[in-house]
């Protein structure tokens, strides 16, 4: 089960608790939309939750629907992502450890929070 599910809940719960209703709807929203867009929300990986908040975050950008509870609550919850000090490092590790194809780069930063735009960018810089 996914910590992130599990904060989304709690945070729930909580706003039930202190009949905050307006945040309590915008949180049963957003978990609703993260539970009906992944393949089996019994089994939700923080991954996919994560690629759900951003993905709202993303469509927002583009059209704007979403209102400033719901932003905050969404940024609260995602984990912070990789500044490009810590991509630059990371990739530096990896290349040390071996890694000589963009293949290997990616999966070394499989699971970590960081915009594999940026990623591939600094790999194809360092393989040129």
């Amino acid at each position: 089960m996914s910590k992130l599910i599990d904060k989304i809940k709690t945070a729930f719960a909580d706003a039930y608790k202190a009949k905050d209703i307006e945040l309590k709807n915008v949180i049963g929203t957003i978990k609703g939309e993260i539970e009906r867009e992944v393949k089996d929300p019994k089994n939700i990986s923080d991954e996919e939750v994560s690629k759900e908040l951003k993905k709202m975050l993303k469509k927002h950008d583009e059209y704007p629907s979403l209102s400033d509870v719901e932003i905050e609550f969404i940024s609260s919850i995602l984990p912070s992502q990789m500044t490009e000090d810590d991509i630059d490092a990371r990739v530096k590790e990896l290349a040390d450890g071996g890694a000589d194809h963009i293949s290997k780069f990616m999966v070394g930063f499989k699971g970590l929070n960081a915009d594999m735009k940026i990623v591939k960018q600094k790999v194809d810089e360092l393989l040129k």
